[in-house]
């Protein structure tokens, strides 16, 4: 973008701009949990739980 007076942008447009980034950003960080969860081991352990609801106690163990 060039510092010259005569461009503006709009309120809407850095807006538009704020939230392109804030979902770039975010998608990565949903990829990176993802990510974690896997190297975890946390599918698995879900998927050989059964059929249940597994606690939080015996996720983290």
């Amino acid at each position: 973008m060039s510092s010259s007076s005569s461009e503006k942008v709009s309120s809407a447009e850095l807006i538009q701009a704020r939230n392109l980034i804030w979902n770039v950003s975010l998608g990565h960080i949903k990829s990176m949990a993802l990510n974690c969860a896997i190297d975890l081991g946390i599918p698995d352990i879900i998927h050989n739980y059964g059929s249940e609801s597994i606690p939080l106690s015996k996720l983290i163990v």
